[in-house]
């Protein structure tokens, strides 16, 4: 794969494993770890990087909750507002990385003879 090329299934991933955070409840200290991954998921989107994007989705899938959580464990909270201000940027990047540009009215019939 092109690591310098950020394919429509990459944005993919990227937009379920966000979609899914969403609904992550965790510890504090947990989502301290997420912040971060979520700041290297910018950072590699807006170089078009693609190999570290992927590498930030399955670091990011690796993040989540438990599905069980230990007795005496630190209580668990939603998304605090720093997780769910880069992931809505984010879900916004990747959902105009996902639509094709628009086409200027001016070049629309060309394109509809060729």
């Amino acid at each position: 794969m092109d690591p310098d090329h950020v394919d429509a299934e990459t944005v993919a991933d990227a937009l379920d494993v966000l979609d899914d955070l969403a609904a992550w409840k965790q510890s504090r200290h947990r989502w301290d770890v997420v912040l971060p991954i979520l700041e290297r998921m910018a950072a590699a989107l807006d170089a078009r990087d693609g190999d570290e994007l992927r590498d930030t989705i399955a670091d990011l899938d690796l993040s989540k909750p438990p599905r069980t959580e230990k007795i005496g464990s630190r209580k668990a909270v939603p998304p605090p507002e720093p997780v769910r201000d880069l992931r809505a940027t984010l879900v916004h990047k990747l959902t105009r990385e996902r639509s094709p540009e628009p086409v200027p009215e001016s070049d629309r019939g060309q394109q509809q003879n060729r």
